[in-house]
């Protein structure tokens, strides 16, 4: 909140004397109420905090319009997609205390720390979610941005803080069986170079579809990037080591996006992202989007080790490691002006970059959502259940 002194001028000629009062102004106030909720909505939620604590709220001032429950049910509603624009308008929404929170400050709060996944505009088959993690920026502690409700407490440096940036949510494109796909090796051959004598003409190797969901969970102007085509999955090895495999990121079998949440309703995504060519997948704040990503199994295979179904692959599954950056403008930057002199109020839009852990459930979990049928069958449960983390 800026305060400053109004100088109030008296007098006509130059032999009268000129009084001046300095008077602590809440420039705020002099703006109209619609005007101010309208400055609201380019505001990022630090800085919408901010305002909560600037002055005493009274009726119509800048601190009570930002600190209503309605501003905060238009800020949740924007990450969170829980309600249609029509029923906000008609003030038919459920309580916060449904979400969590006696109030939608405090909802959004328990929604933002427990990486809550929004809602989908469109109906998917499942939406079990198997995985889940976050990307994070390292911030020093002086200057450094406020996250919203998700800042993670443990610093990896004395004097930094890590802030979230990214969510993300990884469920599965399940088969009617829920038996794994398979493709020739001819459609696998750039994830299989690492891998000797898996060059066999005409033979099929299996692979899994993954939905791999993120979020840019930052408001205001800050941009994700997303480099799906390098992220790979860590599974465990037949002699309790580790493996790490890279996705498909050519071919038919690419990242493919399926569902992007700026996108109008009746408007499907079907974008392509090939690694060859460098091809990322780009967030605004806020903005939700599904890829389709699939995982090779080829090396399970040269171990003779039989993958049927999906639950051979979750239950072998530890996690993936998703690139990413965080294209942010931050305040206090000292820098040079054309005159020479520093200038201590420029913005400077800095770049994170990082890699974001999404780590899948343990395999006692994963059978919530499964069951076995005589007959070596394998069968999804009638309840969707998502793993608790």
């Amino acid at each position: 909140m800026e305060f400053g002194d109004a100088i109030i001028h008296t007098g006509g000629n130059n032999d009268d004397t000129i009084l001046q009062s300095r008077l602590k102004t809440n420039y705020f106030d002099l703006l109209p109420q619609d005007l101010l909720e309208c400055l609201l909505l380019y505001l990022d939620i630090p800085s919408i905090a901010v305002l909560c604590q600037t002055s005493l709220p009274s009726y119509g001032n800048i601190s009570d319009l930002a600190s209503r429950d309605q501003s905060w049910l238009r800020i949740t509603n924007e990450r969170f997609n829980l309600f249609s624009a029509g029923r906000i308008a008609k003030n038919n929404v459920s309580r916060p205390k449904l979400y969590g929170g006696s109030s939608w400050k405090d909802a959004y709060r328990v929604m933002a720390r427990t990486c809550r996944m929004p809602k989908m505009n469109v109906n998917f088959k499942r939406k079990t979610i198997f995985a889940r993690g976050c990307g994070y920026m390292k911030l020093k502690k002086s200057g450094g941005h406020s996250n919203e409700g998700s800042r993670c407490p443990a610093s990896s440096k004395q004097g930094h803080y890590r802030h979230q940036f990214m969510a993300c949510w990884v469920l599965i494109n399940h088969t009617e069986d829920c038996n794994l796909r398979s493709a020739p090796m001819n459609s696998l051959s750039s994830c299989t170079n690492a891998y000797e004598g898996v060059d066999e003409a005409g033979t099929e190797s299996p692979y899994i579809e993954l939905q791999v969901a993120f979020q840019n969970t930052k408001s205001g102007f800050c941009h994700v990037d997303i480099d799906i085509c390098k992220a790979t999955v860590q599974m465990l090895a037949a002699n309790g080591d580790f493996i790490t495999q890279r996705v498909i990121y050519d071919g038919p079998l690419s990242p493919k996006i399926v569902y992007r949440s700026s996108l109008p309703k009746n408007k499907h995504s079907c974008e392509y992202l090939d690694g060859k060519d460098d091809q990322i997948l780009s967030l605004k704040p806020f903005e939700f989007a599904i890829v389709s990503v699939n995982v090779p199994l080829v090396y399970y295979r040269q171990q003779r080790e039989v993958l049927q179904f999906e639950t051979d692959f979750l239950s072998r599954a530890l996690s993936i490691a998703v690139p990413a950056s965080c294209k942010i403008v931050e305040s206090g930057n000292d820098h040079k002006c054309n005159s020479g002199e520093m200038d201590t109020d420029s913005k400077v839009a800095n770049k994170y970059s990082t890699v974001g852990i999404v780590t899948f459930a343990n395999e006692h979990e994963i059978w919530e959502s499964y069951m076995m049928l005589p007959g070596n069958c394998v069968v999804l449960t009638d309840i969707c259940k998502s793993p608790n983390f």
